[in-house]
């Protein structure tokens, strides 16, 4: 009796292509894993560098051009204003110079955030916190260096206009000169003190004469003083006067007290060629009393607008 025997038949062999295909994207996505973190620690490191450079480049401008910024505007330069001799050359001089530096002061000022580090945060931000920091500081820093400096370079450009204003105050100008010539000339006409003809002069400063030429003349030449002081005084306390720090209504209340003044003399020499003996003179008493309000009324505006 005879059996048939079946051979098995063998098993497959798996196919390797599908588990080296997925080896080669592990190591694919590994790769790409350890691109964007070497990428990540690389951007890192760059932006923190940027940001230490930064920080040198701050140091540096804080030492030097934020010190210099500093130093200029906390302070008025030598000069700018003349307390004592104003109308000296020496003195006007050195007003010149002190206007000048001002206006230096204002111009430094007002480019002086030009030259304020910087620093933008860019898309490293994302990876250095301290870039991303030293980002908003220097962005804080520029806006706070910018306002500061257009305050300042405000301020000093006003400082200049003043300085100016009052340089032209304090020089002497053909009008000017030509008044401290008649005031001189007009005291040539006085009586010194001591016997004069119709009774004694006890003024140190001298007293008009009782002689009617030399009271005309003393009042001719007064006149003629005043008048070009006025008119030196309408110049003074106008336009260029209401650009300073004073300002409109300030500048206004000194030409008005100006104009008093000048009113109240003019109206002296014509008291002066009226009479006829300067020797108890109702009329110069009068006059005087008169000059003495204006004198209290002008400190009483002066005051009042100063409040």
């Amino acid at each position: 009796m005879s059996t048939d025997a079946t051979t098995p038949m063998p098993a497959p062999t798996p196919d390797p292509a599908p588990s080296r295909r997925r080896l080669v994207w592990v190591l694919l996505i590994l790769a790409v894993l350890l691109v964007l973190v070497a990428g990540w620690f690389g951007a890192r490191a760059w932006g923190d560098g940027k940001a230490d450079d930064y920080a040198s480049e701050l140091a540096a401008w804080q030492k030097k051009d934020g010190a210099a910024l500093v130093a200029d505007t906390s302070k008025i330069p030598s000069g700018t204003y003349i307390l004592k001799n104003m109308h000296t050359k020496k003195a006007l001089a050195t007003q010149r110079k002190g206007c000048a530096a001002v206006a230096d002061v204002a111009k430094r000022a007002r480019t002086a955030a030009d030259s304020v580090p910087t620093i933008s945060v860019g898309p490293a931000g994302i990876t250095s916190s301290k870039l991303s920091a030293a980002a908003d500081e220097s962005s804080r820093r520029e806006k706070a260096v910018a306002a500061y400096a257009k305050k300042a370079a405000a301020a000093y450009e006003q400082i200049h206009v003043d300085c100016l204003w009052n340089l032209r105050v304090n020089s002497p100008t053909k009008d000017s000169k030509k008044a401290t010539a008649l005031y001189k000339k007009a005291a040539t006409y006085l009586d010194p003190q001591g016997p004069m003809i119709g009774g004694t002069c006890s003024n140190k400063d001298g007293c008009i004469s009782n002689v009617k030429a030399k009271r005309l003349k003393y009042a001719d030449a007064r006149e003629q003083a005043y008048r070009l002081d006025q008119k030196q005084w309408d110049k003074t306390y106008g336009a260029p006067c209401a650009k300073t720090s004073y300002g409109k209504v300030m500048c206004d209340t000194f030409r008005t007290s100006n104009q008093r003044f000048a009113d109240v003399r003019l109206e002296q020499a014509r008291v002066v060629r009226s009479i006829s003996s300067s020797i108890d003179s109702k009329e110069i008493d009068d006059i005087n009393e008169k000059w003495d309000r204006v004198q209290k009324l002008n400190l009483m505006s002066s005051q009042k607008m100063l409040k």
